[in-house]
């Protein structure tokens, strides 16, 4: 499903309704650019050094596309899953560079830039959030209110004359029956806003003001038995343009609030991302990021790294996301052999009714909805997998680790050692050179080569 301005509050309301009962949660992104100019990656890398780079990257580019998959289980070991693929474009505040050789792999895979300029589904940060809460819901003061007043002769004279206006329509017994109003005309906002306050001062809760077509203001008697009506038609307008002007930034909050399972393939860069452009700055301090990305989401998943695994018996000697799906999801249709699933019966997944042209042959790679939801039939096969291979091991040590905070119908049986990592916020840094662990650790060394 894609996403734009156009109908995000309509399918933001479904993502919202569908987030807290669905099992987890997979997410990609596609950016304007991914490769930096400076000193390149080496195997030789902490992890700061090697994030260092990377938030270079991800402070200087920004995001096209924000895709969210999610999947439901539906019973009888079926998955049921609803992926959205959001176009998202900053605002006026901030400056967009792009990538020559990032556009055009992008021109390539069919990527609508039409869309993404036009209808981009703009987006603030953490620290604009308080800014629009402030301007919107200003906390309130035990200080008196100031008002402006005015000095200047002619001003005074604009004012008054707008006040006489409204006092002769107050004056009509019949201005409420007649739906009489007055349009006010002032000369510059700076008058306007001194209108607001006189009609606040001298009629409180006895007018409605409202803006016409022309931006011209306009004032009618409130009736006083629809008082209530209109003052909550006005909550509901203010929300909806609080809402408006946080944009992309709900979704953002949305899966903050939900703390579901997260699921990416190589994600790191995605949760950079991410973290850079819908939360704040990204620290300096690897352990910051890292601490403060974990009390976010506490579980993260990575299908890069679980395939390095090889967690069904067979080594995949290409682990980017179209083989690994392939793997998981054709060939193991095609192909009933010892090592591979067999004929996917334990585990099936289906589109949601709500989305067309994601399945069969219609494949959509580097687009981020269609990316987000290969990743997650990855994942669920990956899962399904660990559970099968723990179904047959007797070792007493096995434990059982549910991934979902719903249901328990799903679960990542972890294996001894390395699948145990895997299922718990291990994730690939630059492509699957190394992996690093997302939950804060005691551990000295805390990154490893694959």
């Amino acid at each position: 499903m894609d996403v734009n301005k156009d109908n995000f509050a309509e399918a933001f309301n479904k993502f919202e309704s569908l987030l807290p009962t669905c099992k987890f949660v997979s997410f990609d992104e596609e950016m304007t650019g991914i490769f930096s100019t400076g000193e390149g990656m080496k195997r030789d890398d902490n992890a700061q050094a090697r994030y260092t780079k990377m938030i270079e990257v991800a402070t200087k580019y920004g995001i096209i596309q924000f895709g969210v998959c999610l999947f439901h289980d539906t019973g009888e070991g079926e998955l049921t899953t609803t992926p959205f693929n959001f176009y998202v474009f900053p605002n006026s505040g901030s400056d967009l560079v792009m990538s020559p050789s990032a556009i055009d792999f992008l021109r390539k895979n069919n990527m609508d830039f039409a869309q993404w300029i036009s209808k981009g589904i703009t987006f603030v940060d953490k620290a604009g959030e308080e800014k629009l809460r402030n301007k919107f819901y200003p906390p309130e003061s035990d200080e008196p209110k100031k008002y402006i007043v005015l000095t200047r002769t002619s001003d005074i004279e604009i004012i008054e004359k707008c006040m006489e206006d409204v006092k002769a329509l107050m004056d009509d017994e019949k201005a409420i029956e007649n739906a009489t109003s007055c349009i006010l005309q002032p000369n510059n906002s700076y008058l306007r806003r001194v209108i607001y306050e006189q009609l606040e001062i001298r009629y409180p809760n006895q007018v409605n003001v409202d803006k016409n077509e022309h931006g011209h203001i306009v004032v009618t008697k409130i009736d006083p038995s629809k008082q209530f009506e209109i003052e909550e038609k006005k909550r509901i307008e203010k929300e909806k343009q609080f809402h408006d002007a946080l944009g992309f930034r709900r979704v953002y909050n949305a899966l903050i609030s939900a703390k579901k399972p997260i699921v990416g393939h190589n994600l790191f860069f995605d949760l950079l991302f991410m973290y850079r452009w819908l939360d704040s700055a990204l620290p300096a301090d690897f352990e910051l990021f890292r601490q403060d990305l974990h009390s976010k989401f506490p579980w993260i998943y990575d299908t890069k790294y679980i395939t390095s695994l090889n967690v069904d018996g067979t080594k995949i000697p290409d682990t980017c996301l179209q083989k690994c799906y392939e793997h998981y999801m054709k060939n193991n249709t095609e192909n009933n052999t010892e090592n591979n699933i067999e004929n996917n019966k334990e585990i099936q997944i289906k589109m949601s009714d709500l989305v067309v042209g994601y399945e069969g042959d219609n494949a959509q790679y580097h687009n981020a909805g269609y990316d987000a939801y290969t990743t997650g039939c990855v994942f669920a096969k990956q899962i399904y997998h660990i559970q099968q291979q723990n179904t047959t091991t007797t070792s007493s040590t096995t434990t059982t680790t549910s991934i979902s905070t719903n249901s328990s119908s799903i679960y990542a049986n972890t294996l001894p050692s390395t699948v145990e990592t895997a299922c718990g916020n291990t994730i690939c840094i630059n492509r699957n050179l190394y992996y690093c662990l997302l939950y804060t650790s005691d551990a000295a060394d805390d990154m490893q080569c694959v």
